[in-house]
């Protein structure tokens, strides 16, 4: 899960959206640059400029599921869509990220841009591994279904449950099921929570 600002309520009001952009929206990120490649999406993690040789070294966060059979070290396209005031989309900027790391228990993939000029301002804050997550509470998803616009649905946080992967609980995957909207194309992007 990734955390957003503690004043922010389930039904938002017009003094919260622009926490709930800046927080949620602008951190999100579109894998894939057509059907055979794979929609999915992701959220930027990290992006840091080093004080000695000015370099920046971004990350963004996504499910393994999504990299299909890529390797470490090869290549995916993300793209940055930017938006108006009145939620026309702008542009959209397509980077190269290097596939960094993989976990198949988690289900978790990090992805390394290949840019070292663009720094990004706005990342997602990633909820501390002790964090306590609490059956029946608000949670919001962000990503880009279907390969489309960016979307933003919420629900409620559901049980933990495992999948038993090649008959053997060591190799099982452990999810949480949540009530949110999530279509092909969510996958990789973040599930949100308020801060306790």
């Amino acid at each position: 899960a990734v955390v957003w600002g503690p004043s922010l309520a389930k039904a938002a009001d017009l003094t919260e959206l622009p926490k709930m952009n800046e927080q949620m929206f602008l951190p999100s990120v579109q894998l894939g640059t057509s059907s055979t490649d794979g929609f999915c999406s992701g959220t930027f993690v990290q992006s840091e400029r080093d004080q000695v040789s000015g370099g920046v070294k971004t990350f963004i966060l996504t499910a393994k599921h999504c990299l299909r059979d890529r390797k470490e070290g090869t290549d995916i396209s993300v793209v940055v869509h930017n938006y108006d005031e009145k939620n026309r989309e702008i542009n959209a900027v397509d980077y190269k990220a290097t596939v960094h790391g993989k976990s198949y228990k988690s289900d978790l993939a990090l992805l390394k841009l290949k840019d070292k000029n663009k720094f990004f301002t706005t990342i997602a804050k990633v909820a501390p591994a002790d964090t306590k997550l609490t059956f029946g509470q608000d949670v919001w998803v962000v990503g880009y279904p279907l390969g489309l616009s960016q979307t933003m649905t919420s629900g409620t946080l559901g049980r933990v449950e495992a999948v038993d992967a090649f008959g053997s609980m060591s190799n099982s995957k452990e999810f949480y099921r949540s009530t949110p909207d999530i279509a092909p194309g969510n996958s990789g992007g973040a599930m949100f929570q308020k801060n306790a």
